[in-house]
């Protein structure tokens, strides 16, 4: 029988579900056989091998025997049930239809946040999935210089996505994750986003039920040196599941892989850097207060054309990195952009920072870099403006409409990868100076240079 894959949102869950496209009795237990060979981690990571003909006798026997005249397709549920239990692993389940449907109609769940004194922030996750974008929004919204108590304690989480670009929020190393999966075979999961909180000082708080991908966040961080880890030793199932629809719309949940680093190290349990049974997060907050904080320096000088370390004006040659994902390009076209629509245009997203390099029409192959911006949470200009400054402090630094060439303009081409619509730019072109805000916040999210009359 065909059948076809497909990938669902499942909010909470962010698991992939198989479906096949027609189901007839006996077509479940097929689905769960491959799955168990082909996707389940066995105890040897080699997957789970049964008999076919020997399970299919088993429910037959079930259905016109032992359970004979009820529904087959119920004894099939149940005979699932049993062979799941006794064969897969303690993270593996089966869900008839009607606890499917439950599990499609849970909600995103929300990211607890609230400003702390001395320019700090809490952060609480129930679950990883649907955090990224809420912990981004509460960090634009907050003053979180002096550092960061992200909670995990019974948090949980499958998808690896998620994982991977949470965790690039606070670090710039990627793939930091890593999954072990059926046959050994071993998938990195680098992140999507760029870290705006690198450089801010970071403690998790963990327990006994911190678990998934949660766990594996924890890990990953701690390992790296990054945060430290405050609350008890986790749960230590450092599993990555997946959902699996079956023909008939029920569903099985399957240990699928195992959270580690490049070089296989596992990420569970997490032991505490300090162990703290009671109050953890006030033991959090005393710790963040006890650490100085750490000097920014001026990183954006307009009169010098530099931005950290890159300069206005340098020769991009032919404007290819020659790595994948990282340049995009688009051709002369007044319709896709405002800025020097006559030239050729690529756009560099290399990091903390993302360059525009064109090449003039006096130019044969050369591009040279005439607009830069910087997402790095160090980084300042002489104004004292930083990510995260709001947009009356940048007025109040260099002027509302009117003054030194205020204009608000967006420098991504439509359909580019930083074509968004969370975001606004703002631009003083007699100081060569841009910002770009985040739309829900009006907080400063990137700060660049460009060439003035450019």
């Amino acid at each position: 029988m065909e059948y076809r894959r497909r990938a669902v949102g499942l909010g909470l869950l962010g698991t992939v579900f198989a479906t096949r496209v027609h189901a007839a009795t006996g077509s479940d237990l097929d689905e769960v056989l491959q799955l168990f060979r082909n996707v389940a981690l066995g105890e040897r990571g080699t997957g789970i091998y049964l008999e076919r003909e020997k399970q299919t006798r088993a429910l037959i026997v079930a259905q016109d025997v032992t359970d004979k005249g009820q529904p087959p397709q119920q004894v099939e549920y149940r005979f699932l049930r049993d062979l799941i239990k006794k064969e897969g692993s303690s993270r593996d389940s089966f869900y008839d239809p009607a606890q499917v449907r439950q599990l499609l109609s849970i909600p995103i769940a929300t990211v607890e946040g609230r400003s702390l004194e001395g320019g700090r922030v809490y952060l609480r996750l129930s679950t990883l999935e649907g955090g990224v974008g809420q912990v981004l929004g509460l960090l634009h919204r907050y003053a979180h210089d002096r550092g960061i108590v992200l909670d995990l304690r019974g948090a949980t989480g499958d998808d690896p996505q998620t994982l991977a670009d949470l965790a690039r929020l606070f670090v710039a190393k990627t793939p930091l994750f890593f999954s072990a999966l059926n046959k050994n075979q071993q998938q990195p999961h680098p992140a999507t986003v760029r870290p705006i909180a690198q450089e801010v000082p970071l403690v998790l708080l963990v327990d006994g039920q911190t678990r998934g991908a949660a766990e594996a966040l924890a890990g990953g961080l701690q390992l790296l040196g990054r945060a430290r880890v405050l609350g008890t030793k986790t749960r230590g199932d450092g599993f990555r599941t997946a959902l699996y629809e079956l023909p008939s719309g029920a569903a099985v949940r399957l240990a699928m892989g195992r959270w580690q680093t490049e070089d296989r190290a596992s990420l569970s349990p997490v032991l505490p850097d300090q162990e703290v049974t009671t109050d953890p997060l006030t033991r959090a907050i005393n710790l963040l207060a006890a650490q100085p904080p750490k000097p920014i320096a001026i990183t954006v000088f307009p009169g010098q054309g530099r931005i950290g370390k890159y300069k206005l004006g340098f020769d991009a040659g032919t404007g290819d990195l020659g790595v994948a994902g990282l340049v995009e390009g688009f051709g002369p076209d007044k319709t896709r952009r405002l800025l020097r629509p006559g030239d050729d245009l690529k756009v560099w997203y290399l990091g903390d920072y993302t360059v525009f390099v064109y090449r003039p029409q006096s130019s044969l192959f050369t591009f040279f870099a005439d607009r830069i911006y910087t997402t790095s949470s160090n980084a300042m200009t002489e104004a004292g403006i930083t990510l995260g400054s709001t947009y009356p402090q940048v007025v109040a630094a260099y002027g509302g409409s009117e003054q030194n060439g205020y204009v608000e303009r967006f420098p991504f081409p439509a359909g580019a990868r930083g074509d968004t619509s969370d975001r606004y730019g703002v631009d003083y072109d007699a100081l060569g100076l841009s910002f770009l805000f985040a739309s829900g916040t009006n907080r400063v999210v990137g700060i660049g240079l460009f060439k003035p009359g450019s």
